[in-house]
């Protein structure tokens, strides 16, 4: 009985890692040079998996879009050939992995993701219709001209944007002429979010005297951000 026992964990032990190794051999993440190179191909399945919002500023020439937080991504996927390569990628990567893990597992044999996204890719395909509101000079001047600063780059499809957009807007009123608080809009300013180094949102930045004083790739809490902020008074 325990020998049979033994030999079923062990049938099952090597199922499992045979399922593992399947998924990761359908599945790649590829650098710019590589993923431009690859999508070259006749009729090569592009996915931009952003939202329809995201997708209309500027895209990878010839993808579709199909939104990962969109509740019937599954279904439209399920029209692209399972058996041929799908090229994927979002803003700035976080969507287009989760995308390609259920690509894989909807029986998707080539799977190959872009990294750092539409970002990344932007560095060097910059398209004349893509203008900033701000250059890098402009930038560096205004976190210069007031003795503290708060940058808040954000987007209007970006959820813990959307959750932090309430209380940054009260410290407006909060913190009066102590406080500068600039609103950059990332998608409108897409060139200058890649020259500071940043790939995802929102970024908080605050400066004192010129000086960056802190730093934040992510969702910051409305007590951690006014901690932050007093500390600079």
């Amino acid at each position: 009985m325990l020998k049979t026992i033994k030999i079923a964990v062990f049938a099952l032990t090597l199922a499992v890692a045979s399922c593992q190794s399947e998924a990761q051999n359908n599945y790649k993440l590829v650098n710019v040079t590589t993923f431009e190179t690859a999508i070259k191909t006749p009729n090569a399945q592009i996915l931009d998996v952003r939202t329809p919002a995201e997708f209309s500023k500027g895209a990878i020439d010839n993808a579709q879009n199909i939104d990962w937080n969109g509740a019937d991504f599954a279904q439209k996927v399920e029209k692209l050939d399972k058996n041929q390569p799908v090229y994927v990628y979002c803003l700035s990567g976080g969507r287009s992995k989760k995308a390609s893990d259920k690509l894989v597992n909807l029986g998707f044999k080539n799977v190959i993701e872009l990294e750092g996204g539409y970002m990344n890719w932007s560095k060097t395909h910059a398209t004349p219709t893509q203008k900033s509101q701000y250059t890098l000079e402009q930038y560096n001047k205004m976190v210069n001209e007031n003795p503290v600063v708060l940058i808040d780059f954000y987007a209007e499809w970006c959820g813990p944007c959307k959750k932090m957009a309430p209380y940054i807007e009260q410290f407006k009123t909060d913190y009066d002429a102590k406080v500068k608080i600039i609103k950059i809009d990332a998608d409108q300013n897409k060139q200058l979010v890649l020259d500071l180094g940043y790939q995802a949102l929102p970024i908080i930045l605050v400066y004192k005297n010129g000086q960056k004083v802190f730093e934040r790739e992510g969702f910051v809490s409305q007590a951690d951000l006014k901690a932050t902020l007093d500390q600079q008074l």
